[in-house]
């Protein structure tokens, strides 16, 4: 299993490691802003260095699992976080309080008119699926309100 904890890295930001079977193979990052001034840079840099071989060398047999032939249900939750929360914060807290949760991803970011200064709105999908039966709207909606509920008791987090 690869993992990617955050690090710092001089002249990055959102600096991520690159670590399996606990090994370090090498980072991804973004070039900060004082590099990009320096060598004249107008968009963004994604940088990566990795030890690709010894990569190759490590990884292991695939696994696989069978699917859940029941449907996947879906519902969206709308937040403004402050800019000195970290998004994962919120996955950590979703992830605990979800029953039958499966997946979550970012549908949409927004910042502007509406939004408090210093803050992000995100709207963000969580995917509920079981493996052994069709789920009904009130389990969904038992473990989504769950999961806001979590949410609106943590500071700099408001639901929209």
């Amino acid at each position: 299993m690869v993992k990617f904890p955050e690090t710092s890295i001089a002249n990055f930001t959102n600096a991520l490691q690159v670590i399996a079977q606990d090994k370090d193979f090498g980072f991804i990052g973004k070039l900060d802003e004082a590099q990009k001034k320096y060598f004249g840079l107008k968009e963004d840099v994604f940088f990566a260095q990795l030890d690709v071989c010894a990569l190759m060398e490590c990884r292991s047999q695939k696994r696989y699992q069978v699917f859940s032939p029941y449907p996947v249900i879906w519902r969206d939750l709308s937040i403004i976080l402050q800019n000195t929360i970290k998004f994962k914060e919120i996955e950590k807290i979703i992830k605990e309080q979800g029953s039958y949760l499966t997946d979550m991803k970012i549908v949409d970011i927004y910042e502007g008119k509406d939004i408090p200064p210093e803050s992000r709105a995100f709207t963000v999908r969580i995917f509920y699926q079981s493996k052994e039966k069709t789920l009904t709207s009130q389990e969904v909606d038992s473990s989504h309100a769950n999961i806001r509920q979590m949410l609106s008791q943590h500071s700099g987090i408001q639901l929209r």
